[in-house]
């Protein structure tokens, strides 16, 4: 079991170490994304629909829940794995599987040793929760900025159904699309901060975490373990797992909203618009059909597919052959 937790830890320690060092390079980027949202993102030079508002008020709201969520499982397990000490029968055991230069000999060393691994952990929980928290609040902002365009594109029909002068309509649904225009423009230019800032890490995490998930199967198909060993090991990989989960449950939710942009422009009524409408309609719409999808490093697609090739990669190597299957990760170009 020692040596599965401190592959645990490893896998941890990787994760969180790929995604602090993407910040530290790429930390003009996450300032830049930073500034943006605090500025409000885009201004449209009047005020937002009652709908756009709502879209804005749930996206805040479910990063909020999502981050206390990741908070409470961080604290929890750390809180846990504190716990078990006091019922073990062995003296001076520590909550965690780490190399020291120097010898438990009695109490004194004993505190002090907690306290430096209570250190230790306490900053890597506060990592885990700030990486993920930055990743579900970057692409919930991305996500309702989605929203609020198509909101903004389908009011383009609502300006065209409006009883007023034909040359004014035209004004304002070239005004308007202008607008959409320059809206979409930055959404692109925030998505690409956003992969450029997370491809790493999130080549990273899918890296370890098809490991985890090769190694769980490994000892779970042994014919020795037990049913306790199989919960400890369930529990030992919840983090990663969480995180793996939330990448692409929020992978899939952007590419759901880009998908869905690009046919609400489609299926409005462009064909009943002036030429000069229609053209500005086409161009948006054409760059709206490039995939947007995040990655790691454009060898993992995060989304509820990339997930399930993960599961079935593993479940399918290991009942071929559970040696054979370690090295292949099954990523796909």
């Amino acid at each position: 079991m020692t040596v599965v937790e401190v592959f645990h830890w490893m896998c941890d320690f990787t994760i969180m170490t790929s995604m602090t060092m993407s910040c530290l390079y790429y930390n003009p980027t996450l300032l830049k994304m930073e500034a943006k949202i605090k500025g409000g993102f885009f201004d449209y030079g009047t005020p937002l629909t009652p709908e756009q508002i709502k879209i804005r008020a749930i996206m805040n709201r479910n990063s909020q829940l999502m981050s206390k969520l990741y908070f409470s499982l961080c604290y929890c397990g750390l809180v846990a794995t504190y716990v078990h000490i006091f019922f073990s029968k062995k003296e001076y055991i520590l909550p965690y599987p780490m190399w020291f230069p120097h010898e438990i000999r009695n109490k004194y060393q004993y505190v002090l040793t907690l306290i430096h691994v209570f250190m230790v952990a306490e900053t890597m929980t506060i990592c885990a929760f700030s990486q993920l928290s930055t990743f579900v609040a970057f692409s919930s902002h991305l996500i309702a900025q989605y929203k609020i365009l198509i909101f903004a594109i389908k009011e383009i029909d609502s300006i065209a159904r409006t009883k007023s002068i034909p040359e004014k309509k035209i004004i304002a649904m070239q005004a308007k699309l202008k607008t959409c225009v320059k809206h979409h423009v930055v959404i692109n230019k925030y998505f690409d901060d956003l992969h450029k800032l997370f491809s790493i890490p999130l080549l990273t995490t899918a890296i370890f975490i098809c490991l985890a998930i090769c190694t769980l199967g490994f000892i779970l198909l042994s014919p020795n373990v037990s049913v306790p060993v199989i919960g400890a090991l369930i529990i030992l990989f919840l983090p990663e797992m969480f995180i793996i989960v939330v990448y692409c449950v929020y992978g899939q939710k952007v590419a759901d909203v880009c998908e869905e942009f690009g046919r609400t422009i489609y299926n409005s009524d462009w064909y009943t618009k002036p030429l000069s409408v229609q053209r500005d309609l086409l161009m948006i719409l054409i760059g709206s059909r490039k995939k947007r999808q995040l990655t790691g490093f454009g060898l993992h697609e995060f989304s509820m597919k990339g997930l399930s090739e993960r599961t079935e990669v593993g479940e399918k190597k290991f009942c071929e052959s559970p040696i054979t299957a370690l090295p292949d990760f099954g990523f796909g170009l």
